[in-house]
């Protein structure tokens, strides 16, 4: 179920474009949002009294700072004095203004789902809404269950990496199952600290796999914006939290990865296309990580992704791009540091089985008109019309465009639209989907192809 490209070449055209990465990654945190006081919170530990008696829990190294976007971050550890494994730790916290006056009250969990007997795990509130003077806080645990199964030990994570493109840090590494039992990974969280062991940044995973077989290994990525507290990211340290517990043996459904392909478009943006196909007979949701890898196999960045359709029709094949258009882009360093585009060397693509499932989602086609072209050295966009041409209403109607070569029909690029509204009957909605393709793509030497579907409830 994973596609290695181990021998693939570095990244095509890696370097193309880097002069045109945006600059203003390296602007200082400004003195404003520096100006947090922090008081030392309360840790007043609230469980259901089935399990109170059981339970020793306590809150710690709690620290509060704003980030370049102004975001206030609360952040502590939450520690089990207990003798039994927990799970579904809630922390409440409350924001009071200079004259005590509580102004946000927020709820947040741990970075993990379990945590083991005398262990600890971070927790991150992160509080959007400007607030007048917030001069204190206040944390408390209010739920704690026993965990009845048993955690898997696996050994810590390897090879960590911490970069920093001047507005976020980036923490890098692999999860290795070196047990003979498969896992089901709950969370992985990092817990950074400065050179004199403060507690600065703490943060659940952006991305990481899900399962594990024995002997298998996934990337993680874990960014968190810049605490202003940090002078010389050298100096930092970083204490990887993760949440491994046993698993039964999945059987993977027949679902497979084609051969991939890599490129950077116009926008300095890496792309990695492929395919995922369903052999089945079911339909199947599907998740894709991948890891990109330093020649010393170092983890330089991860990223995943759903297809562009929610469930895979039996016998259909569904392309996707691990940096679609936009926000769609799950890159970290690979999408602000030009120094992680020069390092990458190899990738390694996985079907995350935890969200790999049948459903019971239906698709049904839909019908395609008006389509045009236009093409750009930087990208192709496409426009037309979705058209219900069913007899029932559908959900969630979606456009998926391939672009292969036309003599070899290699996948190059791959791009979509999803709407949120439902179409009835012989109804229809426009679509503009651009693709941001290898930068002087020849129009002449490609095949595109469409997927027009909506669901059916």
């Amino acid at each position: 179920m994973t596609v290695s490209a181990l021998k693939t070449p570095l990244f095509a055209l890696l370097m193309l474009a880097l002069a045109t990465l945006a600059c203003n990654f390296n602007q200082p945190t400004s003195d404003a949002s520096q100006k947090v006081m922090v008081l030392e919170p309360t840790a007043d530990v609230q469980v259901d009294t089935s399990v109170s008696q059981q339970l020793t829990l306590g809150i710690n190294e709690v620290y509060a700072y704003k980030d370049s976007q102004d975001l206030l971050h609360i952040i502590g550890l939450i520690s089990n004095d207990s003798e039994v494994t927990i799970r579904d730790v809630e922390v409440e916290i409350e924001v009071f203004d200079t004259n005590n006056n509580i102004i946000h009250t927020g709820n947040t969990t741990s970075g993990v789902t379990h945590i083991t007997p005398q262990g600890t795990a971070p927790f991150e509130l992160i509080v959007a809404d400007p607030l007048v003077n917030p001069s204190s806080f206040a944390a408390r645990i209010t739920n704690a269950n026993v965990l009845e199964g048993y955690p898997a030990g696996l050994n810590q994570p390897q090879g960590i990496v911490i970069v920093e493109d001047g507005r976020n840090l980036h923490i890098t590494g692999e999860i290795y199952n070196n047990t003979v039992r498969p896992v089901r990974l709950h969370g992985v969280a990092v817990a950074i600290r400065s050179a004199d062991g403060q507690l600065v940044a703490a943060s659940p995973a952006d991305v990481s796999i899900g399962y594990l077989r024995s002997a298998e290994k996934g990337p993680f990525r874990i960014t968190v914006p810049m605490p202003p507290a940090i002078a010389d990211v050298s100096a930092l340290s970083a204490q990887i939290y993760y949440d491994a517990e046993v698993s039964e043996v999945n059987q993977p459904y027949n679902v497979n990865l084609t051969p991939l392909s890599s490129y950077v478009d116009a926008q300095n943006d890496v792309h990695i296309v492929g395919n995922v196909v369903n052999n089945s007979d079911e339909f199947i949701t599907v998740r894709v990580v991948a890891g990109v890898y330093d020649e010393n196999s170092n983890v330089i960045d991860a990223a995943m992704t759903d297809t562009a359709l929610y469930a895979i029709p039996p016998g259909e094949s569904i392309p996707y791009d691990l940096c679609g258009a936009g926000t769609l882009c799950s890159w970290g360093p690979l999408r602000a540091l030009d120094d992680a585009k020069a390092k990458a060397a190899n990738y390694l693509v996985q079907l995350d089985q935890t969200f790999t499932w049948a459903t019971d989602v239906q698709l049904t086609s839909l019908q395609v008109v008006d389509s045009s072209q236009e093409y750009t050295p930087e990208a192709a966009i496409f426009k037309g019309q979705l058209i219900n041409n069913t007899n029932v209403a559908v959900e969630t109607p979606t456009v998926v465009i391939a672009i292969r070569h036309a003599e070899t029909g290699a996948l190059l690029s791959t791009g979509f639209q999803r709407f949120s509204q439902t179409l009835g009957v012989n109804e229809g909605v426009d679509y503009e989907v651009r693709i941001q393709w290898q930068p002087n793509t020849d129009p002449n030497n490609i095949d595109y192809s469409f997927i027009a579907r909506g669901e059916v409830r």
